[in-house]
């Protein structure tokens, strides 16, 4: 079956591709356009980079591992490695895994009662103040008990 060229182009533009919308139209950016695009978006790059290096010393003084700040900011943890050195603080080798939490009795109780409501895993996590992954993996070792003291 074939496609309609503005079915594709409408699919680019709903997708945010600008980019690839014009080139679909075959529609050329002049060398001064260009370069102011290619400008703007080294800026909005800068700006975000700047915002992201003023949380990571917050979060390193509440103790999060470079896995976690990395996830909290969506980027890679090379990039947080990147900006610690610019930043100037020294890279630990034991910040750099994910450090599982030590749930109470009464944590694995609320998270069974929220599951059980249908509440999702990052909910549960704004409530308890963690992060999601860690709410997720300690529910799947919360079934695997259920399951096996069920036996």
């Amino acid at each position: 079956m074939a496609v309609k060229q503005s079915d594709i182009e409408q699919e680019l533009l709903d997708r945010g591709d600008y980019e690839g919308f014009r080139k679909a139209r075959g529609l050329s950016i002049s060398k001064v356009k260009k370069r102011k695009y290619i400008g703007e978006i080294s800026m909005m790059k800068h700006k975000m980079k700047v915002a992201r290096q003023k949380l990571i010393p917050e979060m390193l003084d509440k103790g999060l591992s470079y896995a976690d700040i990395a996830w909290k900011l969506g980027v890679e943890v090379q990039t947080i490695y990147s900006d610690l050195r610019e930043l100037g603080i020294e890279i630990k080798k034991e910040n750099n895994k994910r450090t599982p939490k030590k749930w109470t009795k009464k944590e694995d109780a609320f998270l069974i009662a929220e599951r059980s409501k249908g509440a999702k895993f990052d909910e549960i996590a704004e409530k308890l103040g963690m992060a999601g992954y860690n709410v997720a993996s300690h529910w799947y070792k919360v079934c695997k008990k259920k399951v096996s003291a069920s036996d």
